[in-house]
């Protein structure tokens, strides 16, 4: 005979009552290790640190409060179901919990050990189908695009190969050296052609975008710098355009200048970069609560660079990189304090002119 499937259950629970009748119902049914937090970060930090089968999650804790609980926990961890409890016997409250991401429903005061087993067992086995449901689709859309791949280099590349073999073919039975050179030309511009086609078809079996692949760039080089600043770097990039290659590398360069002289001279203990488009203007911000910008930050004369403050190159180079584009850097200090690096640039002509909303 099999034995029983055992879970491995977060309680999270604040009420000490509440949290002992619930133990008690697991403990009886024997089929349940329980662990429990009485909040929600402790929450988070469990099933970051820790496996759980299941999460038992009540919605009245001291950091959080209602269905903005179920959401927080749902996101941070997608991989463990969800379980709602609950003092209400609220069917509009429910239908809300399992439209954010949980699996079930208990109310308090109607639980007994078999109905709690049963709605664990229940919501392991609907987020297993559920989280397969989903691979089985990615699995497909991943077919389909490999299917419409091998069509197009089929229709196209393939078949462009075969016609450059075909000409070169026809080619050995001209008398002209002049004639054949003409013709070995000609396949030469067909297989330039398809190599790039090629490419592009390579291209495709990737799904990140050249502005996606950008943004994850910024993210990369911005966290990067967290060991030499001490602290996280607040980052909101809104949704960019495709941008050419030559500004999109001045931007990585300029930031990685402007939080490096934030790590080295700025003695700060916050700071946010913002990267956004508004209205058709690509704009950079690089704020910190530091001691403000120096003399050399700004367009005083060169001969004040011994004054306190960020100084050499970097900020010359900085503008350099803006002015090449038909922009501007500006260093300013903000109303609270510390200082702002302002590097802006005009969106290249034929770009959509829109304002983002910036996203954490």
């Amino acid at each position: 005979m099999t034995a029983p499937e055992r879970y491995r259950v977060l309680l999270v629970e604040d009420n000490e009552l509440d949290a002992r009748t619930m133990s008690r119902a697991l403990w009886i049914n024997g089929q349940c290790s329980v662990d429990r937090v009485a909040d929600l970060t402790d929450g988070l930090e469990a099933v970051r640190r820790d496996a759980y089968d299941c999460v038992l999650l009540d919605l009245s804790l001291p950091d959080s409060d209602g269905l903005v609980s179920v959401e927080t926990m749902v996101t941070h961890s997608p991989h463990c179901p969800v379980v709602v409890l609950t003092g209400l016997d609220d069917p509009t409250v429910a239908v809300e919990a399992v439209g954010r991401g949980a699996q079930d429903y208990l109310i308090k005061n109607s639980i007994t050990p078999e109905l709690v087993l049963r709605s664990i067992r229940y919501a392991v086995a609907r987020h297993s189908a559920e989280t397969e449901l989903l691979d089985v689709k990615q699995r497909l859309r991943t077919m389909d695009a490999r299917e419409q791949i091998a069509r197009d280099l089929h229709d196209t590349v393939i078949q462009r190969l075969f016609a450059a073999g075909m000409t070169l073919q026809a080619a050995t039975r001209l008398d002209s050296r002049e004639a054949i050179a003409e013709r070995a030309m000609v396949v030469v511009d067909d297989i330039d052609v398809a190599i790039r086609e090629l490419r592009e078809a390579i291209h495709g079996l990737h799904s990140v975008s050249p502005d996606e692949a950008f943004a994850i760039e910024v993210e990369k080089l911005a966290a990067s710098f967290e060991a030499s600043l001490g602290f996280e770097l607040g980052v909101r990039l809104g949704a960019m355009p495709t941008l050419p290659d030559e500004l999109r590398v001045d931007m990585l360069a300029v930031l990685r200048e402007a939080l490096s002289n934030v790590a080295r001279h700025a003695e700060a203990t916050t700071a946010t970069l913002t990267v956004a488009v508004d209205d058709s203007v690509v704009v950079m911000r690089v704020v910190d609560n530091g001691r403000g910008p120096g003399v050399a930050d700004t367009d005083q004369p060169a001969g004040d660079l011994a004054a306190p403050g960020r100084t050499g190159n970097g900020v010359r180079n900085m503008r350099r990189r803006a002015e090449a584009h038909g922009g501007a850097l500006v260093i300013t200090t903000p109303p609270g304090g510390g200082c702002e690096l302002s590097w802006s640039v005009p969106l290249p002509a034929g770009e959509p002119a829109r304002k983002t909303t910036e996203a954490s």
